[in-house]
């Protein structure tokens, strides 16, 4: 999360000013192309290693971006003036995701690499590489229009529709979305992304599994194995057997009706958990439905 960052403020700060200067503001989907020309740089269709960059790179620096550079997902050249995404990036979503990444390795002045390079795994919410971190969560507060996302969320009910209209508005991955809406949610929320399909025990393996700062409060901030069994975790039957409420113990020891509804996005399976807030509101919630097949 943003706030986790000792650099968050400046991140703030400078983000806020490039979607002013992009006049991205309320503008849907979030428009990226116009961004990425906001801070002077031209996306490229190839990326190639200009050898004069690469040969001011320490060795070892070096050795590492021509070793990876198959496994390629975007980059920066700062010399040039330029982003790239691997034409892998096939989903849109994800596309405008890497490219903002790059973006913000730029607008960091304390990032100061002539050429970044990316992978799935600097890309990766859970890198725990600092300059990755900032430039995922630049990303985020670009794509999201800071908290234009997290106020829209709030006038709609709490499930996965919702989500699924939240990442089409702002033109992002499903992954994405549901990422930033638990981790902004005011209520208690919390998502996690498995596999897509069951292991042959019928687990699941974990890959990410953010949760809004209510859900801690309340739940814990669990730490989650790298693979998930319904025998130690019951809701994940939700999965197979529809249901829309799986009981759960806070941490004072009460048991708690967790709404639940999953997704599959077809590369992974998402499940969101949530408690439906007792409190009335003024306005009545927007209901959003997902479109029948």
């Amino acid at each position: 999360m943003l706030e986790d960052l000792d650099s968050a403020q400046d991140i703030e700060q400078r983000t806020h000013a490039l979607l002013k200067a992009a006049d991205a503001y309320g503008r849907y989907p979030t428009p990226v192309d116009d961004i990425v020309s906001a801070r002077g740089l031209l996306e490229a269709d190839d990326f190639t290693l200009d050898e004069g960059v690469l040969a001011a790179m320490p060795k070892a620096v070096r050795d590492l971006v021509r070793r990876g550079f198959r496994g390629l997902r975007g980059a920066l050249d700062r010399r040039e003036r330029t982003v790239h995404v691997s034409e892998l990036v096939t989903h849109e979503g994800r596309k405008n995701f890497v490219k903002l990444h790059e973006v913000t390795h730029d607008l960091l002045p304390w990032q100061q690499q002539l050429v970044h390079t990316d992978n799935e795994e600097t890309l990766s919410p859970s890198t725990n590489r600092l300059f990755e971190q900032e430039a995922n969560q630049g990303a985020a507060e670009l794509l999201f229009q800071r908290h234009g996302f997290t106020h829209d969320a709030r006038s709609l009910e709490i499930g996965v529709a919702s989500v699924a209209h939240l990442a089409q508005r702002y033109g992002s991955s499903l992954r994405a979305a549901f990422r930033r809406y638990a981790e902004t949610h005011q209520g208690a929320v919390h998502v996690l992304c498995l596999s897509k399909m069951p292991n042959s025990d019928g687990s699941y393996d974990r890959q990410e599994t953010p949760r809004s700062p209510k859900w801690v409060e309340r739940f814990g901030n669990t730490r989650y194995p790298r693979r998930l069994h319904p025998s130690a975790y019951p809701f994940l039957a939700a999965i197979d057997h529809g249901l829309s409420e799986v009981p759960m113990l806070d941490l004072t020891g009460v048991r708690v009706n967790v709404r639940v509804e999953t997704m599959n996005t077809g590369y992974a399976e998402i499940m969101m958990l949530w408690v439906k807030p007792q409190h009335r509101r003024l306005l009545r919630p927007i209901r959003v439905r997902l479109a029948d097949d």
